[in-house]
């Protein structure tokens, strides 16, 4: 497909793409897929119109994923606790379902915050009233803030995509420790097949999008050293 849409956006350059540097162009154009679909906000100038939001769901949903997490340990700060957990290993973003349980069991909403923006948002009585935690994200951890101690965090998330191998060549890891990965299987994006022709489109603006402005900076670097 990156080689049928590249024809028809500029069929006289740029063809001679080896397929291990068209699998980090879908990588790196899948990591934008993802982000375009869990936000409304335009990314590198897209702005994508969703019929819904199940309809963005769909576009991620082989991406999403499901924990339970257990507290690591907890803290006290000023007149909230800090209970903190582990993010999964293969985590790379949420989804706008995050939810907690406190030692009685009751369900409270995580909003997670920058952390800069937390004292705007922490307010034990309205917290407790509405049933709200907010959280930050640091070094891999979940830290959230509420009045209570938090047992278990509910995650849905996002997790990190596995880089695409078309197949039959060594990738870069291979070459530094001289193993073989010319017979591995092929690893396919996992986007549902309906939206695939979605992540064309951005695989391709990105890149010949890069090449224009890398070749306009080159010319313009030319010009100055006439």
């Amino acid at each position: 497909m990156f080689k049928q849409g590249s024809n028809k956006y500029d069929s006289q350059q740029y063809q001679d793409f080896p397929p291990e540097v068209i699998d980090d162009f879908i990588y790196d154009g899948l990591l934008d897929y993802i982000k375009l679909a869990i936000t409304t906000q335009p990314k590198n100038g897209y702005m994508v119109g969703f019929e819904s939001n199940q309809q963005r769901l769909d576009m991620i949903q082989p991406f999403i994923d499901h924990k339970m997490l257990p507290p690591i340990y907890n803290k006290i700060r000023g007149k909230q606790k800090v209970t903190v957990f582990k993010l999964p290993e293969n985590y790379y973003t949420t989804t706008q379902d995050v939810y907690a349980f406190d030692s009685c069991g009751n369900t409270i909403k995580i909003d997670i915050v920058q952390y800069q923006n937390l004292e705007n948002h922490l307010n034990t009585k309205d917290q407790l009233l509405w049933s709200i935690a907010y959280a930050t994200l640091k070094d891999n951890e979940l830290h959230v803030f509420f009045p209570e101690l938090i047992s278990t965090v509910d995650l849905n998330y996002v997790k990190l995509p596995e880089r695409p191998f078309f197949g039959n060549y060594n990738t870069l890891e291979a070459i530094v420790d001289g193993s073989d990965t010319t017979t591995l299987p092929r690893v396919n994006t996992l986007v549902p097949e309906g939206y695939c022709t979605i992540l064309m489109d951005i695989v391709i603006a990105n890149v010949f999008g890069n090449l224009r402005d890398y070749n306009l900076a080159q010319y313009k670097q030319q010009t100055l050293n006439l």
